[in-house]
């Protein structure tokens, strides 16, 4: 057996009379070595005590415990008769219980020093998260999502503000939890730091789109006077998206007048279904349902889709002034009650307004 420390001849002999007292008779008149007062011969001996002389002592004798055998820092070097009957088998039986005690002093030891570790590792842990926190506020902060509600490193959120940190390239599956979780500002800023990089335009595109998702048509125009002055020789097909994009900041701030310019020259560039759809916003929001119908019409037939000039027709709806308000939801009404219902909380709001009057 391994591990297990030297068991001296008086510990063999304490457990072999243990066994049974009438053994320690054995040992009376035997040498032994006292760490301390050195060699002695044993006077007597029983399950008790056991008297011992001592060479070098003035005393005639002393007494000791029996148990003092056990203990390998007092007696060592005791001389026994040889060929004791059953020692050997005290001894295996001794050996056996001194490595289950040996053993059972590894598995503590191994588990306090596992606990240890699990608590380092526990600690340092936390430490991570600590600081994980604490970056993942710094980068909502930075890329404007502090209105995201999870605050724990865990968030999606977390990754993808590392990846833009990082300048890496956000995959589509990225961009789209962005902008179901209504993060515009942050989508505005990914693509505003990707134009630096590739100079693309459609970069700066799709950021001034998100820039007026959260109402902030005024950088948007910013945005697309640039590309304007520095894409000049760009594809019909980029300037045209420009000026649509441009031509929608416009209407936000309710000038329809630029916004319209804008629409037409995009259709001039290239003609797809975008610029017709802000053209019939505009015309519904001045009051002119009839015109917008005829741009939405167009749209259609370039791939819009209806459910899109609905919204439109409800922001144009909201934006107007209070008499084309009326007018616009007559408008729709008559085209079709049901499906344009929600203008009946229009017309109603006109009629009220001019009872009061």
């Amino acid at each position: 057996m391994q591990d297990i420390p030297d068991i001296s001849y008086p510990q063999l002999f304490f457990a072999y009379a243990q066994e049974n007292p009438r053994r320690w008779k054995v040992v009376v008149g035997q040498q032994i070595t006292h760490t301390k007062f050195g060699i002695g011969t044993i006077n007597s001996a029983d399950g008790a005590y056991l008297v011992v002389c001592f060479v070098n002592d003035q005393k005639t004798s002393r007494m000791f415990t029996s148990e003092s055998f056990a203990k390998a820092q007092l007696f060592i070097n005791l001389q026994l008769p040889t060929n004791l009957e059953g020692i050997e088998a005290t001894k295996e039986r001794l050996q056996a219980k001194l490595y289950q005690e040996v053993q059972k002093r590894l598995e503590t030891e191994k588990r306090i020093a596992e606990e240890r570790l699990e608590g380092q590792r526990l600690e340092g842990q936390r430490e991570k998260e600590q600081v994980a926190a604490h970056e993942f506020l710094n980068l909502k902060t930075k890329y404007l999502a502090r209105s995201h509600r999870m605050s724990s490193p865990s968030s999606p959120l977390y990754l993808i503000l590392l990846r833009i940190d990082s300048g890496e390239v956000l995959q589509d599956d990225q961009m789209a939890w962005l902008e179901d979780n209504r993060l515009s500002d942050t989508l505005a800023i990914y693509f505003q730091n990707e134009y630096q990089k590739t100079k693309d335009p459609w970069k700066l595109i799709k950021a001034s789109g998100h820039l007026r998702d959260v109402n902030n048509p005024s950088k948007a125009i910013e945005l697309t006077n640039y590309l304007l002055e520095n894409h000049s020789s760009a594809s019909p097909k980029v300037k045209s998206a420009i000026l649509t994009t441009r031509g929608g900041a416009f209407r936000d701030l309710q000038d329809l007048s630029a916004a319209e310019v804008c629409a037409k020259d995009a259709i001039k560039q290239n003609e797809s279904f975008q610029p017709y759809n802000l053209l019939g916003a505009i015309y519904f929001e001045r009051g002119k349902p009839e015109q917008g119908e005829a741009y939405f019409l167009r749209a259609l037939e370039l791939g819009a889709q209806s459910k899109v000039q609905e919204t439109q027709m409800q922001s144009a709806l909201k934006n107007a002034g209070q008499s084309e308000k009326g007018i616009i939801a007559q408008f729709l009404l008559q085209r079709d009650p049901a499906k344009y219902q929600w203008a009946t909380y229009y017309l109603e709001q006109k009629n009220r307004v001019s009872t009061n009057e």
